[in-house]
């Protein structure tokens, strides 16, 4: 028996795509992907496969007091079971996609994975570091090049797996957030915000060479309140999931219930709170959810 599995649409991923679907004993399948790009690509097919992990967890670094946020994306026939690890023991009650560490201490300094199951099997992710430390290390800006491609060039040295604000000034006297700096020299877009994650602690970042001189520093970025601004990521995450794995348009609103599968049945609207109070709202796919309280805005990147 030949079947043809078109009606299996792929999903979107940071890594590529994917789909997931149950096979028949004894029977053939054939599956065509066509496109506009006449680039090669690499077609790879897990039969009972243990979970495909696609995004995993990032090393961090914070400072005594700040919250850190891990999160796992994985892709496999469902459903999945989540179980953090801390030092190689279990987090008691840690059992969701995400896992937030909020109000650090130099006891949360260690290593963190997570285990994705399933009925077919096992995924263990990469072991990612949380650094915790007493005070913020200073960041430094070093210039690299002037005029190549009609871009200033200049590299960030700084703590891996922290997040920096980027600004600039005319006078350096009044500074401003920059958000028209860019991480790669081919292909890249301008940042939406200013903020940058250091994904290691020498990155290269990019200004277009035009218009009046400026200045540029880096500054560590913390949030207003950063409790609320881990819960904000955690419901931006959950709201990506969805939309994945539900193949939602970006004009699309998640119900409160459907991001209990990324986040347990505890995090809930009517329950999680920000701590001065405020109310979140999840709004469509295509914008950041939002707190009630002025000031408590999701800036940090993916």
């Amino acid at each position: 028996i030949f079947t043809n599995v078109s009606s299996f649409e792929f999903e979107s991923a940071n890594s590529g795509t994917w789909t997931t679907f149950p096979a028949v004993a004894g029977r053939n399948y054939y599956i065509q992907v066509a496109g506009t790009n006449d680039a090669g690509f690499t077609l790879a097919i897990f039969m009972t496969n243990a979970p495909y992990l696609f995004q995993e967890p990032k090393d961090l670094s914070c400072t005594i007091g700040q919250s850190a946020l891990f999160t796992v994306k994985a892709a496999a026939v469902k459903p999945l079971s989540f179980q953090w690890y801390f030092n190689r023991t279990n987090l008691p009650g840690a059992t969701n996609a995400a896992l937030a560490v909020t109000n650090v201490y130099l006891a949360n300094d260690g290593e963190y994975f997570v285990t994705v199951s399933n009925a077919t099997g096992v995924s263990r992710s990469r072991v990612a570091n949380l650094r915790v430390t007493e005070n913020d290390a200073r960041p430094m800006l070093d210039l690299v090049s002037v005029g190549k491609l009609n871009r200033l060039q200049f590299s960030l040295l700084s703590d891996e797996g922290r997040f920096y604000r980027i600004e600039s000034s005319s006078n350096l006297t009044r500074w401003t957030p920059a958000t028209n700096f860019l991480r790669d020299v081919i292909g890249s877009q301008p940042n939406p915000t200013s903020i940058v994650f250091a994904s290691n602690n020498l990155m290269a970042l990019f200004l277009p060479a035009m218009g009046p001189a400026l200045f540029v520093r880096a500054l560590r970025y913390s949030p207003a309140n950063e409790v609320c601004n881990v819960n904000l990521k955690q419901l931006r995450f959950a709201k990506q999931m969805w939309a994945i794995e539900k193949k939602r348009a970006l004009t699309d609103t998640p119900m409160d219930a459907d991001l209990v599968p990324y986040l347990g049945a505890n995090f809930r609207l009517n329950s999680v709170r920000c701590p001065s109070a405020g109310v979140y709202q999840l709004r469509n796919i295509g914008v950041l959810p939002l707190c009630t309280i002025p000031g408590h805005t999701l800036e940090e990147p993916e």
